[in-house]
């Protein structure tokens, strides 16, 4: 007779806390580069890295029970570029002075910006903590640019710039959100995985065409950075559909969106981050900002 002892922890629990550990370390390779190493040039890089990952991902996924038209195969290549993008844009984030312990809290309330695309484009109706998850981003956004975070001009000018390149890349990935949701109504996980490997491919080989003279006098331990930095990006896909593949979109997305929490503990532990009261109350409004705009949809993975 077949055990009907359920396991200590379901399944997408455990997958959404890998993937989370996952994002966490991911979010912190970056540090570890040298000044030597470009965002292009760690881009391009982490492609190598992400690009295998993923084809063995899409290698092991079920048969596809979808078509592959050429809607959702366009789309899919979006979600691939938007998602490349915002990575570009929270690595110049972090080059411009941003605090990992609050660009990735920032980066996080994406869902913001595909909740709203989503009214205007899908026709979908928010929830009620939706709608409040909108009010506690916003509220996050204004108090991190106050400027009692800063001390002087040349420090507010800081702010301003990593923080453009942190809504840029919110943005993008928001974007990203909503294309993902529409590929994946015609095509399967892993088409739509194949397709964003395609896109990381396309824009490594575009920025490689736009600066023919990128330096690729790199030490060991940055390329070493960049592998590891597209490995764990593809792990952590891996880990997250797995998570969707066995619970539900709404009690796996929050989850997942609260990995910034994660990066910022590390952030504090190796790295000596520390918080004014006013920064830290902007920090937890937008971790959970990104979980309350989350709840009831799936996400698109990271670039």
């Amino acid at each position: 007779m077949p055990s009907t002892k359920k396991p200590p922890i379901p399944l997408w629990l455990l997958y959404c806390l890998i993937a989370n550990a996952l994002w966490a370390l991911w979010s912190l390779v970056p540090a570890h580069r040298s000044a030597a190493m470009t965002e292009e040039s760690m881009l391009v890089i982490s492609t190598a890295g992400f690009v295998p990952a993923a084809l063995l991902l899409a290698a092991f996924r079920p048969a596809p029970q979808r078509g592959h038209d050429r809607r959702g195969v366009l789309f899919a290549l979006l979600t691939g570029l938007c998602g490349c993008g915002g990575n570009y844009l929270l690595l110049r984030a972090l080059d411009a002075g941003g605090e990992i312990s609050v660009v990735y809290p920032v980066t996080g309330i994406y869902p913001l910006v595909t909740v709203v695309l989503a009214m205007i484009f899908l026709g979908d109706r928010p929830s009620a903590i939706q709608f409040a998850g909108i009010g506690v981003a916003l509220a996050a956004i204004i108090l991190l640019n106050l400027p009692s975070h800063t001390a002087g001009a040349r420090a507010s000018a800081g702010l301003a710039s990593w923080m453009n390149f942190s809504l840029g890349a919110l943005a993008l990935f928001g974007v990203s959100g909503i294309t993902q949701r529409v590929s994946m109504l015609s095509i399967s996980p892993a088409a739509g995985t194949l397709c964003y490997a395609g896109a990381t491919v396309l824009m490594s080989g575009g920025i490689v065409a736009i600066e023919p003279l990128l330096s690729w006098d790199i030490s060991p331990g940055d390329w070493a950075v960049a592998l590891a930095w597209g490995i764990l990006n593809a792990m952590a896909m891996v880990a997250q559909l797995n998570a969707y593949t066995h619970g539900d979109a709404s009690l796996v997305t929050p989850v997942a969106a609260l990995y910034p929490a994660i990066t910022v503990c590390l952030a504090m532990l190796f790295y000596g981050a520390t918080f004014t009261p006013l920064k830290a109350a902007s920090v937890a409004l937008a971790i959970f900002a990104g979980a309350m705009l989350s709840m009831g949809r799936a996400k698109g993975p990271r670039g």
